[in-house]
């Protein structure tokens, strides 16, 4: 175990002052030392129940030694703090009547360049206050000027104020005119963007008339389309049916040609000459002529036949 060794020089303090706070950690350096041959000592010996209780009785020991060493140093420390103290009330008792006659004697030295100040102070106030009303921003160095100088400067400065207020006001009335006539334009601009905001929602409600009408119309047309459609259908189908009485028309008198009275029933004829007459009509005609069609012919002339017997035998 070593220990640093400390010079008095390294921390700027002198011999005698070092040995002083020196001499008072002396006891518990000698404790301290006397402790080191006993720890020594320990650390050789074999570890038993007996050297583990000598362990914490050194170490017990060394703890005092080490709270001690920081007592010291609590105690040295604080004397050396109010020491310090001490230092710096007496230095500030003693400096104090030195400052204030010091003080006292500058303003004596500097009386008449204070008024002077005061003076030039006060002039910067006056005049930056005669000017302030004609000018935006300060002129700077006012009080350094000639009272002939600064009265010509603000004569010259007032009558560009009035130059100014003169063009302001011309400026102003302008401004005013202006503004009226952007009024006017606004409003007219308001007034013709209403107007136009009408005729658009005029023009919009006619668009989706116009657009329900040719929905109408298209509808309508749909339907007009449809019914000529159907009145095609109905045409084509009364075409048909005309074509069909037609035909039917022509067949009938093709059979009326065909079936044409043989015998002319007049009037004044008997009745067995109008029943005789009316057997002569019968006729029986067939579109195709074979052998079925030729036997039912003959059977009906041969029933013709037997019935105009029947007549005249009656």
């Amino acid at each position: 175990m070593t220990t640093e060794i400390l010079k008095a020089e390294d921390f700027g303090l002198d011999l005698t002052t070092a040995q002083k706070i020196e001499s008072s950690f002396l006891p518990k350096i000698v404790e301290r030392n006397a402790l080191v041959i006993v720890y020594d000592f320990l650390l050789t010996k074999e570890i038993n129940p007996e050297t583990c209780a000598e362990a914490k009785a050194c170490r017990l020991k060394l703890v005092k030694v080490r709270t001690g060493i920081a007592d010291i140093h609590k105690a040295e420390k604080a004397m050396a703090l109010a020491y310090g103290k001490f230092c710096d009330a007496k230095k500030n008792a003693e400096i104090l009547p030195v400052e204030q006659m010091e003080e006292r004697l500058k303003d004596i030295e500097l009386y008449y360049e204070r008024i002077e100040e005061a003076r030039i102070a006060q002039l910067k106030i006056d005049r930056e206050a005669l000017i302030a009303p004609y000018v935006e921003q300060m002129i700077p160095g006012l009080h350094a000027v000639g009272e002939d100088t600064f009265q010509r400067l603000l004569a010259g400065e007032k009558l560009a104020f009035e130059q100014r207020k003169i063009e302001n006001t011309a400026a102003e009335q302008k401004a005013k005119e202006e503004a009226k006539e952007l009024e006017k334009l606004r409003k007219e601009n308001e007034a013709a963007e209403q107007k136009a905001k009408e005729e658009a929602e005029k023009l919009e409600k006619l668009r989706k008339e116009n657009e329900a009408a040719e929905q109408k119309a298209k509808e309508e047309a749909e339907k007009l389309e449809k019914l000529r459609k159907e009145n095609e259908a109905a045409e084509q189908k009364a075409k048909e049916e005309a074509e069909k009485l037609e035909k039917l028309r022509k067949e009938n008198e093709e059979i009326k040609s065909k079936v044409a009275p043989v015998v002319q029933v007049k009037q004044g004829m008997t009745e067995n000459e109008i029943i005789l007459a009316t057997i002569e009509n019968l006729k029986l005609s067939f579109a195709v002529d074979n052998e079925f069609t030729r036997d039912i012919t003959a059977k009906f002339n041969g029933f013709k036949k037997w019935a105009k017997s029947q007549i005249i035998n009656k």
